[in-house]
């Protein structure tokens, strides 16, 4: 099959930003768009992509509309990214990186990747782990920050029982993607150990149980107790949790909701124009 590379540009150029205005100390644009363009052609080179998509976001989508504080906090990190507005022009118009008012870039790679999974090859890069709630090969290319990386590190395959269990460890915490809602006072650790004690099945019944009644450290292992909601407003944190954190896979998720998406054509990698800038 050939080779189909998914980026998640929106992380990559938020990385390529901060990268650059943390080391170089610059603001000479030309910096930060060969910086991107280096991560964009490393990453076609090193999963010796066939074919490539860009995707990433824009100011509104499905959940910042039903959360209005959703993803609130990235504001006030972003005053120490420069051109993070002037790269996204440039990747639209040099890489062709689509975006869409309903959905974010991270829905738009597992939709893509479920859509033709048996057609293609496939490998999501991406350096954000929201995307491991889902079964695919992964690279990392955050693997490209280390001095003396091995490429093979930056490879990643999630298995479906992995997948499960990111997802549901997800809703349970805070975690990367700056939820609004989630079961206070379980951090990742706390969530590790308490969903080792369930089967991949009853996953999802564990976390509406911890939101309900909370997490006894005696009963599950776990350093710490957490409190629960009591039965309404359980349910109803857990619901808010839960479509934070949760990625579109299909379009019939999508057809639910009257969010219309056409995946656009993919582009053809020419093998002779590799990027060979060097940080």
């Amino acid at each position: 099959m050939e080779k189909l590379t998914i980026i998640d540009c929106s992380s990559l150029i938020y990385s390529a930003s901060h990268n650059v205005s943390i080391k170089e100390q610059n603001d000479d644009f030309s910096l930060y768009r060969e910086t991107l363009d280096f991560y964009i052609n490393k990453i076609l080179e090193v999963t010796n992509a066939d074919k490539y998509i860009l995707f990433g976001d824009q100011a509104s989508s499905y959940r910042k509309r039903l959360f209005d504080t959703f993803k609130l906090d990235r504001v006030v990190k972003n005053q120490y990214v420069k051109f993070k507005y002037d790269l996204l022009e440039y990747a639209k118009e040099k890489w062709k990186v689509f975006s869409h008012p309903d959905l974010e870039a991270d829905d738009m790679c597992l939709l893509t990747h479920n859509q033709f999974k048996d057609e293609y090859d496939i490998t999501i890069a991406a350096i954000d782990g929201d995307l491991r709630q889902y079964s695919a090969k992964f690279f990392n290319y955050g693997i490209f920050r280390k001095k003396d990386y091995q490429i093979e590190d930056g490879f990643e395959i999630i298995t479906p029982e992995q997948a499960q269990f990111n997802l549901w460890k997800q809703v349970l915490i805070k975690g990367h993607n700056n939820k609004v809602n989630y079961l206070e006072g379980c951090g990742e650790e706390t969530a590790n150990s308490y969903l080792s004690g369930f089967r991949v099945d009853q996953y999802s019944f564990a976390v509406i149980k911890a939101y309900i009644q909370g997490i006894n450290s005696v009963e599950y292992k776990t350093k710490r107790n957490v409190k629960g909601y009591g039965l309404n407003k359980g349910i109803d944190e857990f619901n808010k949790s839960f479509k934070q954190t949760y990625l579109f896979r299909t379009q019939a998720e999508l057809d639910e909701l009257g969010i219309t998406f056409g995946i656009p054509e993919f582009i053809t990698k020419d093998k002779d124009l590799y990027d060979t800038a060097t940080f």
